[in-house]
């Protein structure tokens, strides 16, 4: 790989990183964490119709469900208590 090529891929893990950062908040913060994961998969179905008409590659499709069943997963543990400043 190219630094370039490492760059690149570098700045897409990182925006990976604070993609999943902003959808923990989100789930953390719905107050009815099963009905968080029917609208997720809604939206899932949504983007994922709309892609099929395009030309993506399996890694694209794999990332994109690795990343919803991570979110899912996630929604489904019980939430931590968060803590008070004192």
């Amino acid at each position: 790989m190219t630094e370039t090529e490492q760059e690149k891929f570098d700045y897409l893990e990182g925006e990976m990183h604070g993609v999943r950062a902003v959808l923990c908040a989100l789930i953390d913060s719905h107050q009815d964490r099963a009905k968080f994961v029917a609208l997720l998969e809604l939206s899932v179905h949504i983007a994922q119709a709309k892609t099929e008409a395009l030309p993506v590659s399996e890694n694209y499709l794999e990332g994109q469900r690795d990343i919803v069943q991570e979110m899912k997963t996630y929604a489904m543990l019980p939430p931590a208590p968060l803590k008070k400043k004192t």
